[in-house]
C-alpha cells in the first residue's frame, strides 16, 4: 500500500479533510449531550498524523477538536474510545508519536492534571483483518453512539459485503473515501469487477463530473429491503485540480440530525452546489481528465430545487415532511428556509398552523426536534 503521507496533501485531500473536519465539530458536539457515556470512534487507515509539510491528518485534526471541548465533554460525563488503525508500522509509530506530543502540549497550555475525557489505541492490521473486529465491537457493546472513518486508498475496501457489514449498525455514522474515477477509467477490467458490480452501474447517458454520484447510486442499490427505512446516504465529490480527477465521500447515517449536520458542512465547503467542490451540474469536463472542468456558468441547483419544492408542497406538506424532503434532496436547511421565505413574500405559498401556535413570519420550524406545527401550501400565481 503505498504512503500518500510522504507528499504534501493536494487540494483534494485539503477539501476532504476540512469536511471531515466540520462534521466531526458537530457530531461530537451532538453526542456529548446524548444519554449514551460511551462513544467510539474508529479511523482505520489514520496514516502518520502528518503530511510532508506537517498539515494534520484526521486523527490529528480529530483530537484537536476533542482537546478544544475537554471542559464540555467532562461536565456530561463523556468518554471517547478511539481506535487508529494504518497497515504501515512506520505510519501508526509516527502517529502515536504525535498524539502524544499534542496531548502533551495541551495538558501544559491548560496546566491539566486530570486525565483526558477519551482512550486512545493504536493498531497495526490490514483493513480486512481489523474491520471485521470494529464490526463485533460494536455489536457487541449494544449498538453505542459511533463513527467511522474509512479514508482508503482506492476502492476495493468497501465491496459490497463490507458496505452491507456497516447498515445494520444504527447508532454509526460512517464516512468512506472512494477513488471514484477509477470506476469510469476501470469499470470494464476484471480486477475491477472482484469489487464492484458493474452490472448494476448505469453509465448511460451519464457525464464523468457525475463519476461519484454514479458510485453512491450503486451502493444505494445494495441496500436491502428491510433497511432502508430511516437509512440515509450523501455524496460529496471532489476534484483534484491539477489531473482532473474526480474522488468522492460517502456518508451513512440512520438519523435525520446526523444528515442535517453533514449536509450543513458540505454546503460551508461548496457553498454553490453543497455536494462538490466543483460545478458538478453546469460544469463541462473534457474526457481528457487532465484537462480538468471548465465552467460554463453558475450553478442552477437551487433555482431547480426551488422548482421541485414548489411541487412539492402543491399537496401541502408539514414542516417536519419539508425538513426531511430538503436533507434527503441535499440541500441545508438554511437554503431551504431561505426559498420559502422569497416564496413567503411573493404570496406564492400558504401557511396554515397546526393548533394554537402563534407563528410569526418567515417561521417554518423546519429542525429536528420540532413537532408538526405549520402545513405549507404552494398556490401558484392566477393571471
Amino acid at each position: 500500500m503505498p504512503n500518500m503521507h510522504k507528499k504534501e496533501f493536494d487540494e483534494g485531500t485539503e477539501v476532504k479533510l476540512e469536511l471531515f473536519k466540520t462534521y466531526m465539530k458537530a457530531w461530537i458536539s451532538i453526542v456529548n449531550v446524548t444519554a449514551s457515556k460511551a462513544v467510539y470512534i474508529y479511523d482505520l487507515f489514520s496514516g502518520p498524523g502528518k503530511d510532508a509539510k506537517n498539515s494534520k491528518g484526521s486523527p490529528l485534526i480529530l483530537l484537536d477538536i476533542l482537546m478544544d471541548n475537554c471542559k464540555l465533554i467532562k461536565q456530561q460525563g463523556t468518554y471517547f474510545e478511539i481506535l487508529f488503525n494504518d497497515a504501515l508500522k512506520q505510519n501508526i509509530e509516527s502517529l502515536e508519536t504525535e498524539c502524544n506530543k499534542a496531548i502533551e502540549e495541551c495538558k501544559k497550555t491548560n496546566s491539566c492534571v486530570n486525565t483526558c475525557p477519551f482512550n486512545i489505541t493504536y493498531r497495526q492490521n490490514d483493513f480486512e483483518n481489523i474491520f471485521p473486529k470494529v464490526v463485533e465491537e460494536i455489536n457487541m457493546n449494544i449498538n453505542p453512539f459511533s463513527f467511522i472513518f474509512l479514508d482508503q486508498y482506492g476502492i476495493k475496501h468497501v465491496d459490497k459485503e463490507n458496505f452491507l457489514k456497516l447498515l445494520p449498525l444504527k447508532k454509526t455514522d460512517v464516512l468512506f473515501f472512494s477513488a471514484s474515477a477509477d470506476v469510469w477509467r476501470f469499470r470494464e477490467t476484471e480486477a475491477f469487477k472482484k469489487y464492484i458490480d458493474i452490472n448494476k452501474i448505469t453509465f448511460k447517458g451519464k457525464k464523468y463530473p457525475h463519476c461519484h454520484k454514479i458510485l453512491v447510486d450503486y451502493y444505494k442499490s445494495l441496500v436491502p429491503e428491510e433497511l432502508k427505512e430511516n437509512l440515509y446516504i450523501a455524496p460529496f465529490s471532489i476534484k483534484k485540480e491539477k489531473s482532473g480527477m474526480i474522488y468522492g465521500l460517502t456518508f451513512i447515517t440512520h438519523n435525520l440530525l446526523g444528515l442535517e449536520k453533514f449536509i450543513s458542512a458540505a454546503w460551508k465547503i461548496a457553498p454553490d452546489t453543497g455536494e462538490a467542490n466543483y460545478n458538478i451540474e453546469n460544469g463541462k469536463m473534457e474526457q481528457n481528465m487532465g484537462q480538468g472542468l471548465l465552467f460554463e456558468e453558475p450553478s442552477k441547483k437551487l433555482d431547480l430545487y426551488q422548482k421541485d419544492v414548489c411541487v412539492f408542497l402543491e399537496k401541502g406538506r408539514t414542516n417536519k415532511e419539508i425538513y426531511e424532503y430538503s436533507l434527503v434532496q441535499g440541500i441545508s436547511i438554511t437554503e431551504t428556509n431561505n426559498i420559502l421565505k422569497k416564496l413567503e413574500d411573493s404570496k406564492s405559498i400558504k401557511i396554515n398552523v397546526i393548533g394554537n401556535e402563534n407563528r410569526r413570519k418567515h417561521a417554518y420550524y423546519l429542525n429536528f426536534k420540532t413537532e408538526e406545527k405549520v402545513r405549507i401550501y404552494y398556490e401558484q400565481h392566477k393571471n
